[in-house]
């Protein structure tokens, strides 16, 4: 056999069909240092003849077994140096193929092979973690902290001078909405004003956070991150009773200043990273907050299987725009179009969920769990064959009912049979037709008591009392959560959907991290014994990773979210956008500083919080010289302090606080409050079904953050004031001014019931007479005095009204009305 021939008959032996080809393995993996122009070693791989030749450490193959070759042992980690060099160990296959390669005589596909072309610059959001020093300025003077040298480099650049710091009665009421949610008191007014210590402010701020109202506050800005709600959205939108513990798991974290590493780690794995720790599986909620379809028997299987690639796409590309301010989605169906993420590495991210369940858990140490479910197995037990004979007695009364109402449905002949077949979960038309005619077929509870004897219902009833006796002693049942975990131990593979077709189904992948970021290995490994596979915390680890993950990114993307939410607009305006088609960073070097300096005071916000809160750009006048407004018109270099009005959630709540009903509780399941008949469009029956008939009361009168959020029916008051909706994770809100709004405050009965309230408590808190009322009413609505002319327009109006109590209560409704109540400066 001639060379030549020899050579082919190697090749078609060294590559089996769907195996990498080790040339190209080469080309990915080694020539970038071992080729002509570099030689690292002295080694040159880009051709056979020097491959043969080898380099410093001499031959790299050898005739023979090709574990004598040095290049096998140092692919295989055998031997120092490892190869490549800092970069995991190739994968098995890879290996495998190299191996194979090896024993056939190494013969090359092609020749020389292909050296990648040196890598343009990475972009801004996926370079290594790096601490630029605070640049110099003119004015040393202005700056209070180092994020002032940034803004006052830029601005001095241009040969701009930054506003006059606020008065203290502006700069109270901009920090305690921006922290609190809330309006100061007018009490807290004047103590803050007339106090004379220079540290003032710096106190001032120090309370607010580490009040319970800031966890209150700032969890609404996560939530609307992490697309929280109470219901299941989609058709039939179930409330999800146990839902609530990852917003107070949020609330909680928040106020404790709980480590942002530590919180995002939760989130993703808190079950297997914090074993019996019921607030890390409350965490895991994150995971569990997103709209899912729910699984009829009926469905087809292929459907079932689609919604549940559905369900685990919505997790991982929360995850992702959330943590990490890319748009991982877009990469579920082809590489992605502008950043580097294809679409095998999206799948490799996914084998972290792909075996993951929801599940339903006692929020409580394991002990007390188990204790717990002793107890209710026993009381099941006893209950469920009474619950058992009385559902019998009544299906055997209901039946002839039901029959009744199907003949006198005006439908098809063969549909009437199908519905007076037996039950069978498994006929699809059967379903449907029971879904469709739900209402006309559903037998109340009086139909069915008048058609039963006297003795029957005797009957019905005793057997009532009896259940009723027995539930009286069910163990109480501790606080349950709607957590993420794993059906097992095994380590699970994602298969690669091409064009995110279910059906279909390439190679299987096993767990894997973007690239682009840092070490796509996973590095944590499941601990003996474990009842979870480990591999969402090998996601959290690599998430939070500075040096091999992607924690430069993470902190990146938290400490622009924190920025955005006290100045309106982050250092990047697509909070959930950092890829290539998001914007740039307005200020580079301080977002870079910024995230070293989270990682260094070890994650905790509240230091950022605060470096942010007491600098002089943050304490800045809205008012500013030509220059600036005239030449940046969007205050992008943060010239002056920009108005902002108050989102929903603290319009509501500073109208609850000033009328004197808001109900201070915190945690626990949300309140329903009332919403308008005509805006209850749903198709929730029964107990998931929104109820048309919730009063006023103090109840309902709790911070909106505890309101029930049920997908299908959006809150009207806080919806037209720009609320996001709750089915995909909301970075930034649209900040919208239309006639609905001011309409709503007007007519609004929420909004009108504030304004009595706050007439009695004016009334009461007031001295006789209209002048003392006047005064503390804008004290309260306003925070402030009112001028000279305001208090006699106020005198003229209420020396009209025919009733005291009613002129307040308008002249309160009116002041809720102005811009001064909605936007804080």
């Amino acid at each position: 056999m001639n060379g030549m021939a020899w050579v082919g008959v190697a090749l078609l032996a060294a590559v089996r069909p769907g195996q990498e080809d080790p040339s190209t393995i080469l080309e990915r993996r080694c020539v970038e240092c071992h080729n002509p122009a570099k030689r690292k070693g002295g080694l040159d791989l880009t051709t056979r003849e020097g491959l043969r030749k080898g380099g410093q450490s001499g031959p790299a193959v050898e005739p023979g077994p090709p574990e004598r070759t040095l290049l096998w042992r140092l692919v295989a980690h055998e031997e120092e140096p490892f190869m490549p060099h800092r970069a995991p160990k190739l994968p098995p296959a890879s290996l495998r193929a190299l191996r194979e390669w090896l024993a056939a005589g190494a013969p090359y596909a092609r020749s020389p092979l292909k050296v990648p072309e040196a890598p343009a610059e990475r972009h801004w959001a996926f370079r290594p973690p790096a601490r630029p020093e605070p640049p110099e300025v003119r004015d040393a003077s202005w700056v209070r902290t180092p994020v002032d040298r940034f803004i006052l480099a830029a601005l001095e650049s241009r040969g701009w001078t930054p506003s006059a710091p606020a008065d203290r009665r502006r700069l109270i009421r901009r920090v305690f909405f921006d922290l609190w949610g809330l309006p100061p008191s007018p009490e807290e007014i004047e103590a803050f004003v007339n106090d004379p210590a220079p540290e003032a402010y710096e106190r001032l701020v120090d309370r607010l956070l580490a009040g319970p109202a800031f966890g209150e506050r700032w969890a609404r800005h996560w939530l609307d991150v992490a697309r929280y709600a109470d219901s299941d959205g989609y058709r039939f939108d179930n409330d999800r009773k146990h839902a609530w513990p990852y917003r107070d798991f949020v609330i909680r974290a928040f106020n404790e200043d709980l480590p942002f590493d530590t919180f995002v780690r939760w989130q993703i794995a808190g079950d297997e990273l914090a074993p019996g720790n019921p607030l890390a599986a409350a965490a895991t909620g994150f995971c569990t907050a997103g709209p899912v379809q729910e699984r009829q028997s009926a469905d087809a299987p292929r459907n079932q299987e689609r919604n549940r690639y559905d369900e685990l796409d919505d997790v991982l590309s929360t995850l992702g725009q959330g943590f990490l301010g890319l748009t991982l989605g877009c990469a579920r169906c082809h590489d992605h179009k502008y950043d580097p993420i294809p679409t095998r590495e999206y799948y490799r991210m996914l084998a972290a969920f792909i075996d993951t369940r929801r599940r339903e858990v006692p929020l409580v140490p394991p002990a007390e769990a188990e204790a717990w479910r002793r107890l209710e197995e026993e009381y099941q037990a006893r209950v469920a064959p009474l619950r058992r004979e009385l559902e019998a007695f009544l299906s055997r009364a209901r039946e002839p009912l039901f029959r009744r109402k199907v003949q006198a449905l005006r439908i098809r002949e063969e549909d009437r049979e199908i519905l007076l077949a037996p039950r069978d979960p498994s006929n699809q038309r059967q379903q449907e037709l029971l879904t469709v005619h739900q209402k006309e077929l559903r037998v109340s509870e009086a139909e069915l008591r008048g058609s039963l004897s006297p003795a029957e219902r005797a009957e019905w009833d005793r057997r009532a009392a009896a259940i009723r006796e027995a539930e009286r002693g069910r163990p109480p049942a501790p606080p349950f959560g709607l957590v993420l975990t794993d059906a097992g131990p095994e380590p699970s593979r994602s298969p690669l959907l091409e064009r995110g077709e279910v059906d279909a189904k390439k190679e299987l992948l096993t767990l894997g991290f973007l690239s682009a970021l840092g070490d796509p290995e996973p590095r944590l490994s499941r601990p003996p014994g474990a009842r979870t596979s480990f591999q969402r915390a090998a996601l959290a680890e690599w998430l939070t990773d500075v040096e091999r993950g992607a924690g430069a990114l993470l902190a990146r993307v938290i400490v622009n979210r924190l920025w955005q939410h006290h100045f309106g607009e982050g250092l990047v305006r697509t909070p959930n956008d950092f890829g290539a088609q998001g914007e740039r960073p307005t200020h580079p070097e301080l977002l870079e500083w910024l995230a070293s300096e989270l990682v260094r005071r070890g994650w905790r916000l509240k230091e950022i919080h605060r470096l942010i809160l007491t600098s002089a750009v943050y304490v800045q006048d809205t008012s500013a010289s030509p220059g600036p407004v005239r030449e940046d018109p969007e205050n992008r270099l943060l010239a002056r302090r920009r108005p902002r009005r108050l989102e929903a959630e603290a319009l509501r709540d500073a109208l609850l606080a000033v009328s004197g009903r808001l109900n201070p509780k915190m945690y626990g399941p949300g309140v329903k409050v009332p919403i308008p008949a005509e805006a209850i469009i749903t198709r929730t029956e029964g107990e998931h079904h929104y109820p048309r008939d919730v009063r006023e009361s103090p109840e309902v009168w709790r911070r909106t953050v505890y309101v029930f959020v049920k997908r299908s029916v959006p809150y009207p008051l806080t919806e037209v004031f720009d609320a996001p909706s709750p089915s995909a994770s909301c970075g930034r809100r649209v900040s919208t001014t239309v006639a609905p709004q001011a309409l709503a405050l007007l007519n609004d009965p929420f909004v009108r019931g504030c304004a009595w309230d706050f007439a009695d408590r004016v009334l009461r808190e007031a001295g006789p007479g209209a002048g003392a009322r006047i005064e503390r009413a804008w004290a309260l609505a306003l925070g402030r005095a009112p001028t000279p002319r305001e208090r006699e327009a106020a005198e003229e109006f209420l020396g009209r009204a025919a009733d005291e109590r009613r002129g307040l209560a308008d002249l309160g409704h009116t002041l809720f009305m102005t811009n001064e109540f909605a936007y804080v400066d």
